[in-house]
């Protein structure tokens, strides 16, 4: 299965198993297991979400100016 790496975003086949107590990265050789959320943009975000052969939680925000009223 596919995963990505949180720290470098590289694209990892990883054998399907039913748990894991250990994978690395094949490219920064860091945690795959990390579950701190990864900051994506315009650029990266498809690349990652259709990369992911594991399901990926996605949080929409946006940034409201508070000097112009609706």
């Amino acid at each position: 299965m596919r995963v990505i790496c949180p720290s470098c975003l590289s694209i990892n086949n990883v054998p399907k198993k039913d748990s894991y107590l250990k994978a690395n990265c094949g490219k920064c050789k860091e945690s795959l297991l990390d579950n701190k959320p990864i900051n994506l943009t315009n650029v990266n975000f498809d690349e990652v979400v259709v990369n992911s052969d594991i399901p990926v939680i996605v949080d929409f925000w946006e940034t409201i100016l508070l000097d112009n009223p609706v």
